[in-house]
């Protein structure tokens, strides 16, 4: 699996999605707006019942983790693996039609971004040749 990134701009600003792989697991890094940062980390699991589980730390003052958590989910419960996600989104003065934007705009970059999961190689697995 190679890395993905995927862009967008929302009120003029860049917000970018970069994906990198671990393994069969995929770090994600979500940042843009005015002023790019971490804000929260959550990280989703599948729970082994059809569900996925979150645990996540969002700084003082943060909202991130309403991307993060969305992402970390969604990405979790589609590839079947752990995905860690660090969300840093600002905007100065951001209006609450202006939330709506960045978020609508969120979700419609999370469908490029599970599109392009589905069209990805799984990792082989080397074996060791037997001696």
């Amino acid at each position: 699996m190679k890395p993905l990134h995927f862009e967008t701009a929302v009120l003029s600003k860049p917000i970018t999605v970069d994906l990198f792989p671990a393994g069969k697991d995929w770090n994600v890094l979500i940042s843009g707006g005015d002023a790019p940062h971490v804000g929260s980390v959550t990280v989703a699991r599948p729970d082994g019942s059809g569900g996925v589980g979150l645990e996540k730390i969002v700084l003082p003052t943060h909202k991130d983790d309403h991307v993060g958590d969305r992402y970390a989910a969604a990405l979790a419960e589609r590839t079947g693996h752990t995905v860690a996600v660090s969300c840093g989104i600002h905007y100065d003065g951001l209006s609450k039609e202006g939330i709506a934007r960045v978020m609508d705009a969120m979700e419609g970059l999370l469908g490029e971004v599970c599109a392009a999961l589905d069209s990805q190689e799984p990792p082989k697995i080397e074996v060791f040749p037997k001696r």
